[in-house]
């Protein structure tokens, strides 16, 4: 059996920061590892690690060196850090999901040009009509806490469809951007972006009031 090794600590600067803005929270941790250390492999340069724990989910970043040696600079280097960047960080296994809505529209949307055309038989006319009516009524009732992927199954489960669509419904179906991804874009947009405008212009009006040495 392995034994448990528990490490001592290594030297950093650690900073905490507690976030609101409405009903969204965050909590960002930030720790600065300055030269030098125990494991020089590892530390070498200064590293930095950001922990986020917040409305949105959890995420995390790691930078071996950075060139910051204060937490000023450290924030800094993470103003500079670009969007598209720190998603690609958190996105990097992220995979599209099946986007239900999309879906639907697409649907929908090819049922109304059916229903539309020419001089169509009188019994065709009918299924068209009530398999549409049918689809929407299904959609209007789907329970919101479903998985779109559960949800697709069920619309499907419409027998007229395949009447309508006998080669299938493959065609329809649409992905869309994960949960994932949705919640860390919102996360930059309502959290992120605001709390690193606030803390350079914290520094920034720090830093014009601090005295000067020539």
């Amino acid at each position: 059996m392995q034994r448990l090794a528990i490490l001592p600590s290594l030297d950093q600067l650690v900073t905490h920061d507690q976030v609101r803005l409405g009903y969204e929270w965050m909590t960002v941790t930030l720790a600065l590892r300055p030269q030098g250390g125990a494991e020089p492999a590892i530390t070498s340069g200064c590293g930095l690690s950001l922990s986020i724990i917040s409305s949105y989910g959890c995420f995390g970043f790691e930078w071996p060196q950075t060139g910051a040696s204060t937490v000023d600079q450290a924030y800094a280097f993470l103003a500079g850090q670009a969007k598209e960047c720190l998603l690609s960080k958190i996105l990097r296994h992220d995979a599209p999901q099946m986007d239900f809505d999309g879906s639907c529209e697409k649907l929908l949307i090819e049922l109304a040009h059916m229903i539309e055309r020419p001089n169509p038989e009188v019994q065709e006319a009918q299924l068209l009509r009530e398999t549409y009516l049918q689809v929407g009524a299904l959609i209007e009732d789907m329970d919101d806490d479903l998985c779109d992927d559960h949800k697709w199954e069920l619309l499907t489960s419409i027998s007229s469809l395949w009447d309508v669509f006998p080669d299938g419904l493959e065609y329809f179906k649409t992905n869309g951007p994960s949960y994932r991804r949705k919640s860390a874009e919102a996360f930059f947009d309502h959290l992120w972006s605001p709390y690193m405008d606030a803390k350079i212009k914290s520094q920034d009006a720090s830093q014009a009031l601090s005295p000067h040495h020539d």
